[in-house]
């Protein structure tokens, strides 16, 4: 932790008036001198009170950091807080942020499935000049497509139809994107890809099974195990 021009002095005063008083030095034209001299020391007080309301800002702005989104955009910490006590106007730059971020996150907790922790780390990245984090941020939307392309291969979809295939694939990525965690505001739940296809043994779902080759209750739960996240989810199929 940095300590400030002010802290400094007042510690050095401190620490000399027990010297002084340790010398027998508490009174009279040598004690009255020395203390003119220390004096001296409390000349700059307006600068180190701006000093000090920087580190303040400084330290405000790193505490509301997510230390991993550092780590994924490859800037180390370090690098950061130089660049931060570096810069000219803290609290200039936190009430930047705020201005930016808040009405990102008003309506939307996660905007382009983002935390607010997340936009914040990589806003000030960008601003501080270190790289372009936020404008050129990880969109979901191309990480999505390509999950559903790989599941369109999979066994659940390989054999259905050109047309009933780009049907399924349009409405899981509606339903996938529409995640708070894909920067939408709906929560997951298990049935959501089953709803999407037009709901539990729907037409639609069972000529979707019937050309996997299952039932469409198995097949359903396949899908539902794709969606979270088990990569042997074909086995589910009866």
């Amino acid at each position: 932790m940095k300590i400030t021009k002010s802290q400094l002095r007042k510690i050095i005063k401190e620490e000399l008036t027990i010297v002084l008083e340790s010398l027998g030095a508490t009174s009279g034209e040598d004690f009255t001198s020395a203390m003119s001299d220390l004096g001296a020391l409390y000349q700059p007080v307006a600068v180190d009170a701006e000093e000090d309301a920087q580190y303040a800002n400084i330290e405000t702005i790193i505490d509301k950091m997510a230390e991993y989104e550092l780590e994924k955009i490859r800037i180390s910490k370090k690098a950061l807080k130089d660049a931060l006590y570096a810069y000219d106007d803290a609290e200039a730059l936190h009430n930047q942020l705020i201005d930016r971020i808040r009405p990102m996150v008003e309506d939307n907790p996660r905007p382009d499935g983002y935390r607010w922790e997340e936009i914040w780390t990589r806003m000030l990245v960008e601003i501080l000049g270190l790289k372009k984090a936020w404008s050129k941020r990880p969109m979901p939307g191309p990480k999505v497509k390509r999950g559903i392309n790989k599941l369109m291969k999979s066994k659940l979809f390989a054999n259905a139809s050109d047309k009933d295939r780009a049907a399924a694939s349009k409405k899981i990525f509606k339903a996938l994107m529409s995640l708070e965690s894909n920067g939408g505001y709906e929560r997951y739940y298990e049935e959501m890809l089953d709803d999407a296809l037009g709901g539990y043994d729907s037409p639609f779902i069972r000529r979707l099974a019937k050309a996997a080759g299952s039932d469409s209750e198995s097949w359903g739960e396949a899908l539902g195990a794709w969606s979270d996240g088990d990569s042997k989810f074909e086995k589910w199929m009866r």
